[in-house]
């Protein structure tokens, strides 16, 4: 509807440019989040409202600059089940008093004396710009209206829910010190704003894995601060990354008769919660990529990695590589992206196989790939095309060990998942030419230039799923504040996001729009087909 995309962009554009604005940094927000109570005490703190934000208001000092690794030590985190690794780099410790011990305070966009609008910390001046960018250019804003803007026109949802079928259920944050002037006990808890919504985060705010929850809490607020209506209420509970953990997080914010969840992040939390948010009627979006728990109102926002690959089966189909290999680590990740590949090019005429499985732990690949070669006649593998869904090392060792077959690189395109993308792709010679689907990379650039300068580093790359997941709240909550059913959380013209284009689907599961990319050597992989704008055709 092109029509009604239109409308969005100047319905948000306009409302930007009714006055001169100023953006203001997060930093007095982060310090006002120190009086957050502990262990789910409830408390709110608005942004905007009880702050003395002023001209002179910029971004709070940062902390220290820590490393965040996977629990597993390298690689990807098991926990995920998603396979996406989550980067071993450098960022800022934001410190936030929520994020440290407990469930964390209630963050609302309500108006304040300084004006904080609905389009983010925003006021009359004539100052020049500090921390975020004015309205992130309205970019962002635009980008995620453009198509949800038409969710109004949706399929309306039921008049229930669908009846909840019961389902088994299966370190370290710092608080900080109290405000100078301000009590160091519990806050009492306060009421969101009448006829308002709430979102409920489940994070893993303390804990092993407490950095990732800080991030995607960070990155939260910025989808509060850039897009949410006056009277949305965002209140974290902590997950301490685990399933009992978040089971007790997801009661405490159905107990705070919260519109709809965002997170938890690991897939043991999510199997955990999902019957618990089912029984209660509260839809949930999971960040994490366990398909399992997708449906009866639990949808999953992770990278799917069954889509990733039946994506770049695709595009080498049509490139004329019809005959396809996959050659997959004998895990979770590996016998789900055959599973979704084989259903996905049912039909297409693509021919797959042989597909071979390797146990992950293995040095040595000598014995499946003599199998994947059992059909090779001189140059030819008896194949155009071998998918390699892994990361990290094992990528590369699988790679190494391919190309000592002595199968002509122009012979056979190597594939890959999102996972090479971790991987640095242009290191390893034997990937070189090679192509895998992605994320479009510019919404995210975009995403993680804001976070940097309202947090002081970098952010891990999942803290874009949090975003967008909160995005989906703030949006979609301006049209109706406490309705999240079906017909509006799957919307068939789906989301622009961080991420590019993405819907949630019936079932519980997502489609996305995944740009292709192409291994250069000793360089950055370069993109060759950008992710489609549309799930129209």
């Amino acid at each position: 509807m092109p029509g009604c995309r239109q409308d969005s962009i100047e319905t948000w554009r306009k409302m930007g440019e009714a006055r001169p604005r100023r953006q203001i940094g997060l930093g007095a927000a982060q310090q006002a989040l120190a009086l957050a109570p502990r262990q789910g005490q409830g408390g709110m703190i608005q942004a905007g409202a009880g702050l003395d934000l002023d001209e002179g208001d910029d971004l709070a000092a940062p902390g220290d600059d820590v490393d965040f690794t996977p629990a597993s030590g390298g690689g990807s985190d098991p926990a995920l089940e998603d396979g996406v690794a989550l980067q071993a780099q450098q960022h800022r410790c934001d410190k936030f008093g929520a994020a440290a011990e407990g469930q964390g305070g209630q963050f609302t966009s309500s108006d304040h004396a300084a004006k904080l609008g609905a389009l983010g910390f925003s006021f009359n001046s004539s100052r020049p710009e500090s921390a975020l960018r004015p309205l992130v250019r309205l970019a962002c804003i635009a980008l995620f209206a453009l198509v949800s803007a038409c969710a109004e026109k949706a399929a309306p949802p039921p008049s229930q829910p669908p009846v909840a079928q019961a389902r088994p259920t299966q370190t370290p944050g710092k608080p900080l010190p109290p405000l100078p002037g301000r009590p160091a006990g519990p806050v009492t808890p306060q009421v969101a704003p009448a006829g308002g919504t709430l979102v409920g985060i489940v994070l893993p705010l303390s804990g092993p894995s407490a950095t990732i929850g800080n991030a995607m809490l960070n990155a939260a607020q910025m989808a509060l601060f850039e897009l949410a209506s006056p009277d949305l209420t965002l209140l974290p509970f902590d997950s301490t990354g685990t399933a009992d953990g978040a089971s007790e997080a997801v009661r405490q914010a159905i107990g705070q008769h919260v519109d709809i969840i965002v997170g938890p992040v690991f897939a043991a939390e999510a199997r955990a919660v999902t019957p618990i948010a089912e029984a209660a009627r509260v839809p949930l979006l999971s960040l994490s990529a366990d398909q399992s728990v997708a449906g009866h109102g639990t949808y999953v926002m992770g990278f799917l990695p069954g889509l990733q690959a039946v994506r770049i089966a695709q595009y080498a189909a049509s490139q004329g590589k019809m005959r396809q290999a996959v050659l997959a680590p004998s895990n979770e990740y590996g016998r789900r992206v055959v599973a979704a590949l084989t259903s996905g090019i049912a039909g297409s005429g693509v021919t797959l196989g042989p597909i071979e499985y390797y146990d992950p732990a293995a040095l040595d690949l000598s014995a499946p790939l003599k199998r994947l070669l059992a059909n090779r006649k001189d140059d030819d593998a008896g194949f155009d095309a071998l998918l390699l869904p892994d990361d990290g090392q094992r990528l590369r060792r699988t790679g190494e060990q391919w190309a000592a077959q002595g199968v002509p690189p122009d012979r056979v395109t190597l594939l890959g998942t999102m996972l090479w993308d971790d991987a640095h792709p242009g290191d390893i010679p034997s990937l070189a030419g090679g192509w895998y689907a992605m994320a479009p990379a510019a919404g995210y650039a975009e995403f993680a230039k804001r976070y940097a300068k309202a947090f002081g580093g970098p952010p891990p790359r999942l803290a874009s799923l949090a975003y967008d997941a909160t995005a989906i709240a703030a949006v979609l909550g301006k049209r109706s504040a406490h309705d999240f059913g079906p017909g509006i959380l799957t919307n068939p013209q789906g989301f622009a996001g961080v991420d590019g284009l993405f819907r949630l689907n019936l079932d519980g599961t997502n489609t996305r729009s995944y740009a292709i990319k192409e291994v250069v050597p000793n360089g950055q992989p370069k993109e060759i087909v950008p992710a489609a704008k549309s799930f129209e055709g």
